[in-house]
């Protein structure tokens, strides 16, 4: 749990748990709880079917869910009564419970659990103790029952600090009329510090207590498709409104009272329409959404959203949206969504959107997103955008920040922290809209360079065409083979590719060293490649320090007679299906290209995620004057031995500096930039 919670009350907490989860475990097996739990799963498997019909929830695996939850929540506010009942204050924790009991029963906890509750309370001494708790047991649950599976992922403090700062910007006319939603509120992580600095400006404005509560009751909402996600956020909405719960307040509350009764349980995406129309708008919209692909068995919703929708629909996509036409002329809207929309081909038609209907005001980068969702491979960023109320302003500034860890944990370092034009950072590649992100202001000045020397695109460059190499080996591992024998074509995969060469055969210790080859079969769809290529790693980790890393297949007799390349690795290959020597000298050129430090920096501002799908390469500017520069320099650092590939390489960037008439110190920031 988290450090500002005593330890000896976090012990304390945890065998309190263990004990009601215990003895709730045994009732509902004994058939107690029945009738509330069949309504909790039947709840849980409709909204299952609806978004992850690819992983379905077994009754198993919700019956295990609903006991960790339903102890978590029993005892979060058995403690949050018990600390408010040392300050004189009613039970009002069991007030974020009513409307939610039908699906969620709150467990009335056996004696030697109330009494280690009692102790908890006496040892947490801040709102700050209670919160981490919140926090904590929440993260915790989802670990313990492995509840992931709907893509529920809890917003680390910091980052739920940097959206609120995000979502008031600009919003500080007639607080008191503020209307705030998260449309995807799991444990309320988000809508607390908006709360928090929506009291602060209320009491500044000579506003009651009573007031306040009445404000907070009608303007903050929530909504989220599990109970247990419900009663949390209220949960965590009392802990930090607290203060304001004097005896006048509290004389109007019975045990009927419902708290942030606006905090609901409803799937925002559903039946729309209603939060679409004027009256039902919001002025802030901030969320963290469910990152996952949309796999519907009944898509009738989704016609609600075919204006970003291309392709496979993503539930962050949809979120986006929804929040988009959920909220009113000059609202805010702050998320925190995946970097794969920032180029991504399924993603064109939603930046499409954001451009026609929003301004860009702020975006944060998370460089190291391993600390901040455990269990989340993908790049994040915050965004804040604001709605039109008419025709968009130009010349709008975006300002752009970095997080970077650092030793101390929920202490980033901000690297990076800067301005710039609007379309520096919202460009236009090869007719279609993407954001461009980088950490320093002198990285737009490098890519304007670049763009004005290249005269053409890899996608508009007629010489060449890109596609994905094609052979998805998993459905055909009965005809590969390790070894070569007579008729077997080779298989060139992603580990045998490094920049310049291609190492065929694999080193024994390679993942792909037992599907070296193919036995060609009739109804084989994948192509058989007769000419020499570019292949391209279509993955590459952030560590290698290189974006793009390719080679050419010419200077090996084992390709001479055709082969394979398999899904992980894009081609570029000539368009002419003769291929002559210039078209070779073209790729020669090519591969230099693709190598060089500068092409590397420039995909990385362009693409944020560790893939490069076939669209964003040929998207990518070509300079075709500097490709013939580069030709026999590369095919002679294509001959060299390993150890003498990277100082011929070095050569080559120099002489692609030159190129763009880079200054001393865009060199110098090429040469310290991680991409």
């Amino acid at each position: 749990m988290d450090d500002n919670v005593p330890q000896s009350a976090v012990e304390l907490f945890h065998d309190s748990t263990t004990i009601v989860l215990g003895v709730f475990g045994r009732e509902l097996k004994q058939g107690r709880h029945n009738k509330t739990f069949q309504k909790y799963k039947t709840h849980l498997q409709t909204v299952s079917r609806r978004y992850n019909s690819a992983n379905k929830i077994g009754v198993e695996q919700i019956r295990t869910r609903f006991c960790y939850e339903v102890a978590a929540v029993s005892t979060l506010i058995s403690v949050i009564n018990q600390w408010l009942q040392i300050r004189e204050l009613p039970h009002l924790a069991s007030m974020t419970v009513n409307g939610i009991r039908e699906y969620f029963p709150v467990f009335d906890l056996p004696e030697n659990a109330r009494r280690l509750c009692v102790q908890v309370a006496s040892q947490i001494n801040t709102v700050e103790e209670l919160s981490s708790l919140l926090q904590s047991t929440s993260n915790n649950v989802l670990e313990q029952s492995h509840v992931g599976t709907l893509s529920e992922y809890y917003t680390p403090p910091l980052l739920a600090e940097q959206l609120a700062k995000y979502a008031l910007t600009s919003q500080s006319k007639n607080s008191e009329r503020l209307k705030i939603v998260d449309p995807a509120c799991g444990n309320g992580s988000l809508l607390t510090p908006l709360l928090t600095t929506y009291i602060q400006r209320l009491l500044r404005a000579g506003e009651s207590p009573s007031k306040i509560v009445e404000t907070l009751q009608k303007n903050i909402c929530g909504f989220d498709v599990q109970p247990y996600s419900v009663i949390l956020t209220r949960l965590n909405l009392l802990i930090h409104s607290v203060d304001l719960f004097d005896k006048r307040v509290c004389s109007v509350l019975t045990s009927k009272s419902t708290l942030f009764s606006n905090v609901v349980l409803r799937d925002p995406l559903l039946l729309s329409q209603d939060l679409w129309k004027s009256k039902n708008k919001f002025d802030i919209v901030v969320a963290n959404p469910p990152f996952a692909r949309v796999i519907n068995e009944e898509k009738l919703f989704l016609d609600d959203y075919a204006d970003v929708i291309y392709g496979h629909a993503n539930l962050y996509q949809l979120f986006l949206w929804w929040a988009i036409k959920a909220t009113k002329p000059n609202g805010n809207i702050a998320f925190l969504i995946p970097q794969s929309f920032r180029s991504g081909q399924y993603f064109k038609k939603l930046r499409e959107k954001i451009n026609e209907t929003c301004t860009v005001k702020a975006i944060t980068q998370i460089s190291h997103r391993a600390t901040a969702f455990k269990g989340i491979q993908q790049p994040l960023v915050c965004i804040l955008l604001k709605k039109h109320s008419g025709k968009a302003k130009a010349n709008q500034i975006v300002h752009l920040q970095t997080f970077k860890n650092t030793s101390q944990p929920n202490t980033p370092e901000i690297n990076g922290d800067f301005k710039v034009a609007q379309n520096q950072v919202l460009r236009s590649f090869r007719h279609t809209n993407i954001w461009v992100l980088s950490e320093k202001k002198l990285d737009y000045e490098i890519l304007d360079k670049v763009l004005r020397y290249s005269e053409s695109t890899f996608k508009d460059a007629n010489s060449i065409e890109v596609r994905n190499g094609g052979f998805v080996w998993n459905q055909q591992k009965e005809i590969l083979r390790e070894g070569r024998i007579r008729s077997a074509k080779p298989l060139i995969s992603a580990d045998a590719i490094s920049p310049f060469q291609i190492q065929f055969p694999v080193a024994e210790n390679s993942i792909s060293f037992e599907r070296q080859y193919v036995i060609p079969k009739k109804d084989l769809s994948a192509p058989l490649y007769n000419q020499h290529t570019l292949l391209i790693q279509r993955t590459t980790a952030k560590k290698t320090g290189k974006r793009i890393i390719g080679a050419l297949t010419n200077g090996s007799t084992l390709f001479s007679n055709g082969y394979y390349v398999e899904n992980h690795v894009n081609v570029i290959q000539s368009a002419n299906m003769n291929q002559t020597n210039s078209d070779l000298l073209f790729l020669w050129g090519l591969t230099g290209w693709v190598n060089s430090r500068l092409l590397s920096f420039v995909f990385g501002m362009i693409n944020g995620t560790a893939h490069i799908s076939t669209y964003e390469l040929e998207m990518l500017p070509l300079p075709c004057d500097l490709i013939s520069l580069l030709a026999s320099l590369s095919q002679r650092t294509a001959a060299l031995s390993n150890g003498r590939v990277i100082s011929s390489t070095e050569k080559l960037d120099g002489l692609i500096f030159d190129f763009f008439h880079l200054t001393k110190s865009q060199r110098e920031r090429l040469e310290v930039k991680i991409v």
